[in-house]
């Protein structure tokens, strides 16, 4: 039996029932560790970012640090492409 998408087949497949949604409170013990695993992730990423500039600076490679830059905007702009082509495929 081949059920739309959002559905699935019940016990004996004989029909389609909806999936039932579940949710995250934020004040949940799951969403909390959630959120400071990526806040955490962000700091971490954003020193080394500085990290690798102040050194940048310090040996004056100017070039160098354009390729940095460009690499790091590049790579978020594909995660957010990536991120909106998903959430569009699941509408």
């Amino acid at each position: 039996m081949q059920c739309e998408r959002g559905t699935l087949p019940d016990e004996t497949h004989s029909m389609c029932r909806e999936v039932p949604e579940e949710f995250l409170r934020p004040e949940s013990g799951w969403a909390i560790g959630a959120m400071s695993f990526s806040a955490t992730g962000m700091l971490v990423g954003i020193s080394c970012t500085r990290l690798i500039f102040r050194i940048i600076n310090l040996l004056k490679l100017k070039d160098l640090k354009f390729y940095i830059y460009i690499s790091i905007v590049s790579q978020i702009a594909i995660i957010i492409l990536y991120i909106l082509c998903h959430s569009c495929l699941y509408i």
